[in-house]
């Protein structure tokens, strides 16, 4: 689960800016709050919507997160630093992530400029006792730091390879990445916990990623998402399933050699279509999805269409059925940029029904996205601590705020209403527009 996510002198984000997961005290709908084993007077969120107007930094949100996430998971980051004050051209750009991982608290820092780490930390936070440091990374300094007394009767010889591991490596690599590669008995049990939950856990789609989350899911859910499209007025009856030989896909042979070595978890385009590759017995096998839909009588099924010609609207509701259909024990935490796009505003709250109704059940799973759809500004749907505004200021920086920092944002107050009258930032300002 997310705790916090603070970040600084990223994109239009010049300072540091704190995003939380955590709950506020108010009273309100309760049930769905996720618990904390760690820390019985901690309850965290099951679902934030952030708003904003174009160009407020709601997306630049979702890219930090982004950026930590393959940063990690490839080893390497891009450097994009506030670009409208030469100053921060020379600072570092800073992520701070706190988790919970294997009912736990850990929090880890990394800080960069042009892409060299200029520190790294990891640390095991704790509700009472002091904070567990697990290393503390300062390679301009050659200086890397473990906890000798972790470690048993063993613990000099671990932390002094722990040392040396630690000054050898290249600037550019993460300390995170490189445990993953490498045997470092001291630290890597450590090390591993954030490297799941930031690879498997933390699930991301920025908008330009239509498909992100149809992957093996729809293979086990087959029946299950043929009953949501339907219900959901697509027009679908039933999704079918084609197996389609490898040598008509139009994959190269180097690709299929390359998914040989994946994990194939995602539909893939080739020739026009998205193939499902999946791996049995060791081969690889492709299959094309279809829709089957009723003839104009209204009885009969014609022949099945193509995804690629479903409407966009229906692709999106697919592409998020994963976040109701997920086994309770994989707690995914969602990041979705633009949940709203190509959806009705009744299916995106009927989207969100669903899945408090599922966290009230106490499945625990996390959902953070933003949207432009005021119809979710509603007190009777969600908390008002689950309401975050993308801000940009008059020096065109870009600020996160919860709601819960505006004085007016009460229980009986009108959140759409205020929203869209301006009250509580987020909103263009059109005066100057000149037809």
């Amino acid at each position: 689960m997310l705790l916090n996510f603070t970040f600084s002198n990223f994109r239009s984000f010049r300072d540091v800016t704190e995003f939380s997961m955590i709950a506020s005290k108010i009273q309100m709908d309760k049930e769905s709050l996720i618990s904390v084993p760690s820390n019985k007077h901690m309850k965290l969120l099951p679902l934030s919507a952030i708003y904003g107007g174009n160009a407020s930094g709601k997306t630049n949100f979702v890219r930090a997160l982004f950026t930590l996430q393959m940063g990690i998971v490839e080893g390497k980051f891009s450097f994009s630093p506030f670009l409208l004050d030469k100053k921060c051209y020379d600072e570092p750009t800073s992520f701070t992530l706190t988790i919970l991982a294997d009912n736990k608290m850990w929090e880890y820092h990394i800080s960069l400029l042009n892409g060299n780490v200029q520190r790294e930390t990891l640390t095991q936070l704790r509700v009472r006792g002091e904070e567990r440091m697990i290393f503390d990374r300062k390679p301009a300094e050659g200086f890397f730091v473990t906890n000798e007394a972790m470690y048993g009767k063993d613990g000099t010889a671990a932390c002094s390879f722990a040392q040396q591991f630690g000054k050898s490596l290249a600037a550019s690599t993460p300390l995170l990445t490189a445990c993953e590669t490498m045997e470092v008995p001291a630290l890597k049990p450590y090390t591993t916990r954030i490297v799941h939950w930031l690879k498997d856990t933390l699930k991301i789609a920025p908008a330009e990623a239509e498909r992100k989350f149809i992957g093996l899911d729809l293979l086990n859910h087959q029946a299950a998402y043929s009953r949501a499209l339907s219900a959901a007025d697509t027009g679908i009856r039933e999704l079918v399933r084609t197996y389609v030989p490898l040598e008509q896909t139009g994959f190269s042979q180097e690709d299929i050699e390359k998914f040989r070595l994946s994990k194939l978890t995602a539909l893939i385009p080739s020739s026009g279509h998205n193939y499902h590759l999946i791996k049995e017995n060791g081969v690889v096998k492709a299959y094309k999805w279809g829709a089957q839909h009723a003839d104009t009588e209204g009885e009969n099924t014609v022949p099945s269409f193509p995804l690629e010609r479903e409407s966009d609207g229906t692709l999106r509701l697919m592409n998020l059925l994963p976040i109701l259909m997920e086994k309770q024990e994989a707690g995914s935490v969602y990041v979705i940029d633009e949940l709203d796009r190509s959806m009705h505003p009744n299916l995106t709250r009927f989207l969100i029904e669903q899945y408090l109704r599922i966290a009230r059940r106490g499945q625990q799973r996390q959902l953070i996205f933003t949207t432009h759809d005021a119809m979710l500004l509603d007190q009777n749907l969600l908390r008002r601590d689950e309401f975050w505004v993308a801000e940009r200021t008059l020096q065109n920086i870009s600020q996160l705020i919860p709601f819960s920092d505006y004085s007016e944002v009460r229980k009986d107050k009108d959140l759409r209403k205020s929203y869209l009258q301006g009250r509580l930032g987020g909103v263009p300002d059109l005066q100057d527009f000149v037809d």
